[in-house]
């Protein structure tokens, strides 16, 4: 593979899909633990169970949308997703517009991630 003949495109994708995941995975593994000292453990618990239920849900919703309206426009939304909803989570100042955009962050992610699994 010649990655410096690659379509310039593609390695803007790189590095954005490389900063995006970063960022995810340097948070994601603390969620359980700050939800469980801001909402409880029960209720945490609870919580901690939609996401896997709702990326099953968003991507067949990805699936779908990226076959009638095309995998660029729907990378192109979940970057934008993402983008939006790391800031909202940066600056929130409570635990449920955290798990808000803990969700949202995961559906962009599945757009984006969708499409990968396709090329």
């Amino acid at each position: 593979m010649k990655s410096f003949h690659w379509d310039g495109n593609l390695k803007i994708r790189l590095v954005g899909e490389t900063i995006f995941n970063l960022f995810y995975w340097m948070y994601f593994p603390f969620m359980a633990v700050y939800f469980s000292q801001s909402l409880g453990l029960g209720l945490a618990g609870l919580l901690m169970i939609l996401p896997p239920i709702i990326s099953l849900v968003f991507n067949l919703i990805g699936g779908y949308l990226a076959d009638s309206i095309g995998r660029r426009p729907l990378m192109l939304a979940g970057a934008a997703i993402q983008t939006l909803v790391f800031g909202v989570f940066a600056m929130s100042a409570s635990p449920w517009l955290d798990y808000v955009a803990f969700l949202a962050i995961g559906m962009g992610g599945h757009y984006i991630n969708l499409q990968v699994k396709r090329w």
